[in-house]
């Protein structure tokens, strides 16, 4: 007997409403990856990263994302939700949520980080160019509570970054 699961549709809808990056040190990694609008409805993500430096597995370059949900969106309202990927390597983050969640989606409309196997070390000194990535949902939660969600994840090592993320969720009906 073979056991399917079956694939549930999304209870809720959602729109980008923000995309904020920086970097510490542009002259190691420069960043700018922003909001542009598709459509009338419809967001996408273009820019570029340029890492001007090796990162390679084992050195002390890390990840992590936090998010934070408000029904309201007012700054005070902010929680921290267990939604999270824990501070870790770089390369672990590749070889697992990378891998298993982002890559896939994005090999169609950027030239970053695609990969078959484990992730490459090091990771190649380039500007890797974004344009007009649609945030692929297969695998997000099917529920979501209505409200605000920032999403943010820092790097650490040579260089410090950040890149946050506001989302508005709305319940369909």
């Amino acid at each position: 007997m073979r056991l399917e699961l079956q694939k549930h549709a999304k209870t809720y809808s959602y729109q980008l409403i923000s995309l904020e990056t920086n970097s510490s040190d542009p002259d190691l990694l420069d960043i700018d990856v922003r909001l542009q609008r598709k459509s009338r409805r419809e967001l996408v993500l273009s820019g570029y990263v340029d890492i001007k430096y090796d990162i390679q597995e084992g050195d002390d370059t890390e990840i992590e994302w936090v998010v934070y949900h408000s029904p309201t969106g007012s700054e005070s309202d902010y929680k921290l939700l267990p939604f999270n990927i824990r501070r870790q390597s770089i390369y672990d983050y590749f070889n697992s949520f990378y891998k298993d969640f982002i890559m896939n989606g994005i090999a169609n409309c950027s030239d970053l980080w695609v990969f078959d196997g484990k992730a490459p070390s090091p990771l190649e000194k380039k500007r890797y160019e974004i344009n007009g990535c649609v945030l692929n949902d297969d695998h997000y939660p099917n529920h979501l509570g209505d409200g605000f969600y920032r999403i943010v994840g820092r790097i650490y090592g040579q260089v410090q970054c950040t890149i946050m993320l506001l989302i508005e969720v709305m319940r369909k009906f």
